[in-house]
């Protein structure tokens, strides 16, 4: 995907917020994978990688709670995204993983069994 259909897909919403994200989610869609492929695509990164590059390639980035109007923060580049939220939200730096629904954590096997051990916290690789 190039920059130019990146943008399209923002216009007219520079600030993602709990109104914004229902026009949002429509025009990214098509990026969506289930719990399962992103399973499958641990499992075939594993197979030609690293067990720390899968780690960190795989650790989810952010978590967005639109009942509490919360951003949390896993991402580890220079870029601080817990800076850059909408009016009347808060964001911070913090790991989330407890928040996310044991059918949701794709970095487990389909019988809750970790694929990539995150259970320490994402910094205790």
């Amino acid at each position: 995907m190039d920059n130019h259909e990146d943008q399209n897909e923002r216009k007219g919403l520079p600030i993602l917020n709990e109104i914004s994200i229902h026009e949002l989610k429509p025009r990214i869609d098509k990026y969506k994978v289930t719990v399962d492929e992103l399973r499958e695509l641990i499992k075939m990164h594993l197979s030609f990688n690293s067990k720390d590059d899968t780690y960190y390639c795989f650790i989810p980035a952010l978590y967005l709670d639109f009942d509490e109007k919360k951003l949390y923060s896993l991402y580890t580049e220079y870029e601080s995204f817990e800076t850059y939220v909408a009016k009347g939200w808060s964001g911070k730096y913090e790991d989330f993983l407890s928040k996310i629904e044991l059918k949701e954590k794709y970095w487990n096997d389909e019988n809750g069994i970790p694929i990539l051990d995150y259970s320490k916290g994402v910094s205790n690789a």
